[in-house]
């Protein structure tokens, strides 16, 4: 299988490949190697290309082509450095080996066991705010008293959101098969829930979020910063592994102005040695100019 631009189209004809050929655990190999390489290593075989593929892609095509461009959604997925030297015997191996993980075919279920194995270790009910606490603050002073706010993935489950937050309504179902009457909400909050989402989906998700939000509303969301789609067995030390699939921060700063929304502040939330990107975005109001960007 070769997929050069990955698009929101390519998973659901992948997948549908995968069921033909009866594969239950496919594995998938992600070749990292940076963008002008990449440019100079298309160009010296763009000459022997076959006349179907058309014109080589100009410099703005390359930039959007290269924002898109991540992992599909397969949990068994082997990130390779491909700017050097690659070692084939390591990747023969990892092909072959026969202990990877098995992974649901329902990234979703997956997603659900796992936190349901691990609620009480990702937050106990009496955890402080910690981050979100001025996140949330600001949020308030964004939008009118008695606004309506959808909460995208609530923490570590229903009972302790219910006693939280006693009058909201809530809804367990799949994020991303929702849908709302336009300008509904006066903002939406998605905080690390996006990332557990098949990546396929996000994008179409962001665009319903922006039909969602009243004209002026707020998008408060955490994304992944950088690109990754895999597992972890025991996360945090529950019984069930948890699963994630994300794009890098350009990708969903891209995704979410192609929804229809206003960027207005892209900053970097440190977690171990890696971490996430903090969204906030605006929905434009009708004959509104674009919205003076915070520095990113």
């Amino acid at each position: 299988m070769r997929s050069t631009w990955p698009g929101e189209e390519t998973w659901s004809f992948v997948q549908a490949g995968l069921s033909a050929a009866e594969v239950p655990a496919p594995r998938q190999i992600w070749c990292k190697v940076p963008l002008a390489l990449a440019r100079e290593r298309f160009a010296a075989r763009h000459p022997a290309r076959h006349a179907i593929h058309g014109e080589p892609p100009d410099d703005e095509e390359w930039s959007q082509r290269w924002a898109l461009a991540t992992p599909l959604p397969i949990p068994d997925t082997l990130h390779v450095d491909t700017t050097g030297h690659v070692d084939l015997d390591a990747i023969t191996d990892w092909c072959a080996a026969d202990n990877l993980p098995l992974v649901d075919a329902d990234p979703a279920e997956l997603v659900r066991s796992g936190y349901n194995a691990i609620s009480r270790a990702y937050r106990s009910d009496d955890d402080p705010a910690r981050e979100y606490g001025p996140w949330l603050a600001s949020l308030l002073e964004r939008i009118p008293g008695q606004g309506q706010v959808l909460d995208i993935g609530c923490g570590c489950g229903v009972p302790v959101a219910r006693r939280l937050v006693a009058g909201a309504v809530f809804l367990r179902a799949d994020a991303t098969d929702l849908d709302f009457p336009p300008r509904t909400f006066d903002a939406v909050v998605c905080l690390y829930a996006l990332i557990h989402m098949p990546l396929d989906r996000q994008p179409l998700l962001l665009r319903d979020i922006a039909r969602w939000l009243r004209p002026g509303g707020w998008l408060l969301a955490v994304t992944g910063q950088d690109a990754w789609t895999g597992t972890e067995d025991n996360w945090l030390g529950g019984t069930a592994p948890m699963w994630w699939s994300q794009a890098d921060a350009a990708a969903y700063r891209t995704w979410l102005t192609q929804a229809g929304l206003e960027v207005t502040s892209q900053q970097f939330v440190p977690e171990g040695d890696s971490g996430h990107a903090l969204f906030w975005a605006q929905a434009r109001q009708p004959g509104s100019r674009q919205a003076k960007k915070e520095p990113r």
